[in-house]
């Protein structure tokens, strides 16, 4: 599967769910939460794709331009922290110099955003569903900006 493969592959699964593309980022615009995608290649040049998963708070102001950069977004994590029992899978799906057929890559990748991906990002579209999952997982809970933590209930770090 080639770079632009993957691409279409993700668009057609996150647009179909009602996000926005912007060249390597998808995004969806809700009432009090920004929900960003973002695809990331690994600087060491090894054929692994990162998905970085950003949550943009709009109660701290809107950002510049839409989408929000993911690395400029109040809670910040990877998309397979959240899904330690297919963190495995996940990166093997989304490292392209892992051998696998065409067919089987498109079909576990859509999975995992379908069954995976997606319904986490629905949970976080609101504060109240982003501030229950920062509250019960201390790996998203640590990757909170200091001004966002009292609108998800946090204390400070």
């Amino acid at each position: 599967m080639t770079d632009a493969e993957l691409l279409t592959l993700v668009s057609k699964t996150m647009v179909a769910s009602g996000y926005t593309r912007h060249r390597k980022t998808w995004y969806r615009v809700g009432g009090e939460v920004i929900v960003v995608l973002n695809l990331q290649k690994s600087q060491w040049g090894d054929g692994l794709v990162f998905v970085n998963l950003g949550f943009w708070l709009r109660a701290l102001g809107e950002p510049v331009a839409l989408p929000p950069k993911e690395n400029q977004c109040h809670v910040r994590t990877r998309a397979d922290e959240p899904f330690f029992s297919v963190a495995r899978e996940m990166y093997d799906s989304f490292n392209l110099r892992v051998e696998m057929r065409d067919d089987e890559r498109s079909a576990r990748i859509a999975e995992l955003l379908n069954d995976k991906v997606l319904p986490f990002l629905q949970r976080c579209s609101t504060l109240s569903g982003l501030a229950a999952a920062a509250q019960g997982e201390p790996y998203l809970e640590h990757r909170v900006v200091l001004k966002a933590r009292p609108i998800l209930g946090l204390k400070p770090a």
